[in-house]
């Protein structure tokens, strides 16, 4: 090769090498992205716009009205139900288990006994069971206003007094929610009280006859355990004529 050829051919190994340098550069870019983990993740996924949107496997909705949405839920340990909005609403355990909760950008973990309720205030959250059981809850979901009803002078089912060997507890209130507990033995009855609209599931099979003071009118109604129904808010009595404990929650929607 003459020192003219010598000469022109230099620039074009340094054009080479420089490229291949470059190129290198962007090879490994690239992987320090993909060890960093750049792809999206759950935080970053746009939330549903309720429990129902996910279509999840996990979740069944039993009821609905204008006011309210209940969802049974049976997740499985390890499984998760992903980021979606949600209205107030109350949460009945119905076994023993832990989740992970991620609120509102917010991390925490809570372990529920079977019967405990808690409530959860408006806002975009994700669940994760923890545990190594399934994790079985009922969910009362607050979608739309109930009308203010007054009162007037009639007891509430907070006051009225029922026979001692039947049971009335209040699990939780707040401003939008009381939740009582009722286990009725057959022949008891709850007397005349007034109640806001609200949902009732039923936590055993039993048949009651539910009356209403005002015409007088009654009807004997029978439900399993899981039926969900609700009531207008008014005034009723509620008498066990069935032979098997009356046990249901009632959950009132507070205007």
């Amino acid at each position: 090769m003459n020192a003219l050829n010598r000469y022109t051919s230099f620039p074009g190994r340094v054009s080479r090498i420089l490229m291949l340098g470059l190129i290198c550069v962007v090879v490994l870019a690239g992987c320090a992205d993909a060890e960093t983990g750049d792809e999206p993740t759950e935080n970053d996924v746009e939330a549903a716009e309720n429990l129902s949107a996910l279509d999840s496997e996990f979740v069944q909705i039993p009821f609905e009205n204008a006011f309210a949405r209940v969802y049974r839920i049976d997740l499985p340990p390890g499984d998760s139900i992903l980021a979606h909005d949600a209205g107030p609403r109350v949460v009945y355990s119905m076994g023993t288990y832990s989740l992970a909760f991620e609120t509102n950008g917010e991390a925490s973990e809570r372990s529920f006994e079977g019967g405990a309720v808690h409530a959860h205030d408006a806002g975009v959250h994700s669940v994760s069971n923890m545990s190594d059981s399934l994790a079985s809850y009922v969910v009362f979901e607050r979608i739309g206003e109930v009308d203010s009803v007054d009162s007037g002078d009639a007891s509430t089912l907070d006051e009225v007094d029922i026979p001692d060997r039947s049971v009335h507890e209040v699990l939780l209130t707040n401003d939008a929610f009381t939740v009582h507990r009722i286990s009725l033995v057959p022949g008891d009855e709850l007397p005349e009280h007034f109640g806001y609209d609200r949902v009732v599931f039923a936590l055993s099979d039993y048949t009651v006859t539910l009356t209403n003071p005002e015409d007088g009118s009654s009807m004997e109604r029978s439900y399993e355990a899981g039926d969900v129904h609700d009531h207008e808010a008014g005034l009723h009595r509620v008498e066990n004529t069935g032979s098997t404990p009356a046990d249901y929650l009632v959950v009132a929607f507070k205007p």
